[in-house]
């Protein structure tokens, strides 16, 4: 029933193809959907039966689970609409909220942590342990860019050593979430120039110039083997 949730050729709306990684995500949706007991046909269901669905789902699954399960649900059934084979979206106004109200608020580093942040990687990168020493060599110029930018760890990670120029960073490449692979923004938006603060700038410059590991990336924090270090790490 689920079998058209997103195609892996051809992004909804024409737009691109999703990564290999969303796509998994999608066909393990696509299973859970397809493992409900559908007692109707698509074109045969009503309103009544995707409530009925909404509270197996969240029998079944976790609650942020079953807001991804019903949101790819719903997005089906608006293909479906687009093209034709559905008269109208019967999964209208059927939702989960994706929040509770018993979770934690997410909050916010106030000015004062990130600044303790980036005074202990300042110690950390002048330790006695030369150990210590090394590996916060890397990290500190990571976490001042980091903080300075705005950029999410799957970009900076993906930093180009030709892209740290004109007193700032161009945006162009980002780790997917598999951690397999480099690929471009999920926006043209996420394809950006950051300018960097002169301190912060000649910091990353300087590593990238003396203390980067030679790689066929061009990154700037390589793996010692090379490679791009993952979001997760």
């Amino acid at each position: 029933m689920a079998g058209g949730l997103r195609d892996e050729k051809e992004g909804r709306d024409g737009r691109d193809p999703v990564t290999d990684f969303t796509l998994k995500g999608y066909q393990y949706r696509a299973r859970i959907i397809n493992s409900y007991s559908w007692q109707k046909s698509l074109q045969e269901l009503t309103a009544p039966d995707v409530i009925e669905f909404r509270s197996w789902l969240l029998g079944n699954y976790p609650g942020s689970m079953a807001h991804f399960v019903l949101s790819s649900f719903h997005s089906m059934i608006l293909e479906m609409v687009f093209r034709g084979v559905l008269p109208h979206d019967v999964a209208a106004r059927v939702s989960i909220r994706e929040q509770s109200r018993f979770e934690e608020p997410v909050t916010i580093p106030s000015e004062k942590e990130v600044m303790d942040l980036l005074a202990a990687a300042d110690r950390l990168a002048n330790s006695k342990n030369r150990q210590t020493q090394r590996t916060w060599e890397r990290y500190r110029p990571i976490l001042y860019l980091a903080a300075d930018s705005g950029m999410r760890p799957q970009e900076y990670l993906a930093v180009a050593d030709a892209g740290v120029r004109d007193k700032g960073v161009h945006v162009t490449r980002a780790v997917e979430r598999s951690g397999d692979k480099l690929s471009v923004p999920k926006t043209a938006a996420g394809r950006r120039f950051v300018d960097l603060s002169p301190d912060v700038y000649d910091m990353v410059r300087h590593y990238a110039d003396h203390h980067s590991t030679e790689n066929d990336h061009d990154l700037v924090f390589p793996t010692s083997t090379g490679r791009w270090q993952t979001p997760e790490n």
